[in-house]
């Protein structure tokens, strides 16, 4: 089993298999082998691997786009994930660079080619592993070619253990018990006594070798290129340490939203005026606990996400009230028009770095209620109701609030509109972009 999953490039879980089967042949030699793979070279091991695959090749690999100006090379991981938000942005930041005329392709490959191009940007720390490897990949045929990385970053180690205790909660505890249990997460609180909620800086703490390679990764970076100030920020508390920086905001596609209606959607689905909340559904989004505030009210409820967590997706399903419509992901032109139908924009979840949703939604004219783990708060200041993801009573206020200011609000929400359509417009990201990339190519010189 161990040499089945190196064979499909997933060393990692081979390596796990192959420490337990040396419980049972502890003097295996090829289960020594796998198991000895250190886990800074896991990304090595996968690239042998897949190499060696008469099938392999690349699982994304756009066209090369001619174009004027600096050549840029785009990398992202190369094994599918349920959750890659990284990789659809990606996608879309090579379609806008090369409307705007420059040359651009994106690799997705465990050895990705740099030569012939001026920048490589790199996209998301999901699987750190492969990330690395592609970085010594790059560094290997071209030593000196400047590399960028948008990094996608949150503190996973709380956001995961908060959405962990909130499904136990949901699924072990008394319905009488369950906002009080709620309510104890912020103290560090767990239905399981021996749980222990990590602390802000969890890198020194528990010292994973995912975040140990993702320090590895962004000190390998010339410039890391976060969504904001707050998330660069983020990442020095948790890494401990700096990282040359240019911090550029997260493109949305205002010209879409700006010609979309609320009919199209409306028509499709029958929704108008609804809470709407997106994003794949599973624990760290904290979707089940947004349901559960939400009960008991008449306003209708529109989910739209990929069910990335069966088990998790089956419990907000019983939870939910009876109104709530559940919709995959949709396309573009369709989930501008949900932006357009919807009257609040609701987001609850745990960790939300990249907040191209409540930009979105407030380029459409949506109200917001949001939670206070979101990148770039300053941003939406003044126009938007922030609550913490466990306290129901805030949340629930937090929407309250969010439905009233959708009228008394609208002059507000219309002027920061068009600061923010000017700030997260696509010409101004490709700009601050090329920016970066040539004053980090000036300071490599």
């Amino acid at each position: 089993l161990g040499d089945l999953y190196t064979q499909i490039g997933q060393s990692a879980m081979a390596r796990s298999i192959a420490a337990k089967g040396l419980l049972l042949a502890p003097g295996d030699l090829r289960l020594l082998e796998l198991a000895a793979v250190d886990a800074l070279h896991i990304g090595d091991h996968e690239r042998v691997a897949i190499a060696g695959k008469k099938e392999s090749g690349p699982i994304t690999s756009p066209e090369f786009t001619q174009g004027n100006g600096p050549r840029i090379l785009l990398v992202g991981t190369y094994q599918q994930r349920a959750s890659d938000m990284d990789l659809q942005y990606m996608s879309v930041f090579h379609k806008k660079l090369s409307e705007a005329g420059y040359s651009a392709e994106v690799q997705s490959t465990p050895q990705p080619d740099p030569r012939g191009f001026d920048f490589v940007h790199f996209f998301g720390m999901a699987q750190p592993h492969q990330t690395l490897a592609q970085i010594k990949a790059v560094r290997t045929l071209s030593p000196d070619i400047p590399l960028f990385l948008t990094p996608f970053f949150s503190n996973l180690a709380d956001a995961t253990w908060c959405g962990q205790t909130v499904t136990k909660i949901f699924t072990l505890q008394p319905v009488e018990d369950w906002e009080k249990q709620l309510a104890e997460i912020s103290g560090g609180k767990s239905p399981s006594r021996d749980d222990v909620r990590p602390t802000q800086n969890a890198f020194f703490e528990r010292r994973s070798a995912t975040s140990v390679i993702q320090r590895n990764i962004l000190a390998m970076a010339d410039q890391i290129c976060p969504f904001s100030g707050a998330e660069q920020l983020e990442i020095e508390r948790y890494f401990g340490r700096s990282f040359p920086a240019s911090p550029i905001p997260c493109g949305v596609d205002e010209a879409l939203i700006r010609a979309s209606s609320r009919d199209a959607f409306t028509k499709r689905y029958g929704a108008k005026d609804f809470i709407l909340m997106i994003g794949p559904i599973e624990p760290i989004r904290n979707q089940l606990t947004a349901l559960y505030a939400l009960r008991g009210g008449s306003t209708q409820i529109v989910i739209i996400g990929e069910h990335v967590n069966g088990d998790y997706a089956s419990l907000c399903r019983k939870v939910a009230p009876r109104n709530t419509l559940f919709l995959n992901r949709l396309p573009d032109d369709m989930l501008a028009s949900a932006f357009k139908a919807a009257r609040v924009l609701l987001v609850p979840g745990w960790a939300e770095p990249e907040n191209s949703s409540a930009i979105q939604a407030m380029l459409s004219g949506c109200s917001l209620a949001l939670t206070d783990r979101i990148g770039d708060r300053a941003g939406l200041a003044g126009c938007a109701h922030f609550f913490s993801p466990e306290n129901v009573p805030a949340m629930k206020g937090a929407i309250s609030q969010a439905m009233i200011s959708f009228t008394t609000k609208a002059k507000e929400r219309e002027q920061l509109a068009s600061q923010l359509a000017a700030r997260h417009g696509w010409s101004n990201v490709i700009t601050q972009s090329i920016n970066a990339y040539e004053a980090a190519a000036c300071l490599r010189a």
